[in-house]
């Protein structure tokens, strides 16, 4: 009998350690912007001013629990002595429907932007950001572009399109950083008209993203709290 209740209790306490350890792999849940948060701003640009936070979930790990990559040890070393922002004060922005997206479990305590279904309908959900800036520090991406006769990426639109420019530079100015594939506009020939700061354009298509928001979640981890808070 003692033996059976010896296994119970480790049992018990195997299950509540590992269910710990689940709930602390999990992201915290989307925070949802609706129509009623957005502020009319100079431009036509909206500022998302009626965006609640919910304070970042400490309990959760800073970045997955199995990575052992030299940059996912030294956040969690960082973290562990207090000096990294822990994503304090920064939201993810994913703008191709989880197309390719930075997977919640990545880095738990990052939380990411969802949008009402209202929103959704008017197409404020996907592709090219420049209308829309959020309270804190933003980065994000949208692994798409335009198809067709005129095909560009993201990027190249932006530079080519009245008042979207102005656009990228606004919300660059709000600290917001978007990642968008170059996707044909890099290959053969360059077809940019110019070299800004604005976005992160990779080379490639779909998914060539990826590395470059895990490098940018990594960096903005690791900052000094005092640093996003600036």
């Amino acid at each position: 009998m003692k033996i059976g209740r010896t296994l119970q209790v480790l049992l018990l306490a195997l299950c509540a350690l590992f269910s710990g350890a689940n709930a602390s792999a999990q992201g915290q849940k989307e925070v949802v912007m609706r129509a009623s948060d957005l502020k009319r701003r100079v431009g036509g640009n909206w500022y998302a001013g009626g965006l609640r936070l919910p304070p970042v979930d400490l309990s959760r790990a800073v970045v997955q629990l199995s990575a052992k990559d030299p940059a996912s040890l030294l956040l969690r070393h960082l973290d562990e002595r207090g000096l990294a922002s822990g994503f304090a004060n920064v939201l993810y922005d994913n703008r191709d429907g989880q197309h390719s997206a930075l997977p919640q479990y990545r880095f738990p305590r990052l939380r990411h932007i969802g949008y009402s279904e209202l929103l959704k309908s008017k197409g404020l959900h996907f592709g090219l950001a420049g209308t829309i800036a959020f309270p804190g520090v933003v980065f994000g991406n949208s692994s798409s572009a335009i198809v067709g006769k005129k095909g560009r990426s993201l990027s190249r639109l932006a530079m080519t399109t009245g008042g979207l420019a102005q656009s990228s530079a606004w919300l660059y100015r709000h600290n917001h950083l978007y990642v968008y594939p170059e996707h044909r506009d890099y290959d053969t020939a360059d077809r940019y008209p110019a070299y800004w700061p604005y976005h992160v354009i990779s080379q490639g298509s779909s998914g060539s993203d990826r590395p470059f928001l895990d490098a940018i979640a990594l960096t903005l981890g690791a900052f000094h709290p005092k640093t996003l808070h600036a």
